[in-house]
């Protein structure tokens, strides 16, 4: 009986880890494709902001974007450049 209950104790802690290993990678596959198409990602929050725009950095779950952002009269909002780097390792540099 003893034997068991671990059993299913460490199933069900297996299956925790996985859903939230898929959560993650499933967050952080969203960011880094909008990233990579010049968009804002989603799953991030605002770190250090420099300017209106929303230029700055923004700290995701293990990863950090780094948004150049401008503000034109005739063209609108846009974005300049993106940096995404996961774990301190840059994975995606853009520069329009």
């Amino acid at each position: 009986m003893k034997k068991l209950k671990n059993i299913c104790l460490t199933i069900i802690c297996l299956t925790i880890i996985i859903v939230l290993a898929a959560l993650w990678g499933t967050m952080f596959l969203t960011d880094y494709f909008r990233c990579s198409s010049f968009e804002e990602p989603i799953f991030v929050v605002q770190k250090d902001i420099i300017d209106e725009s929303g230029s700055g950095t923004y700290q995701g779950l293990g990863y950090t974007v780094e948004i150049e952002k401008y503000n034109h009269e005739v063209y609108g909002k846009g974005i300049l450049s993106i940096d995404m780097k996961l774990f301190g390792k840059r994975i995606i540099s853009a520069i329009t």
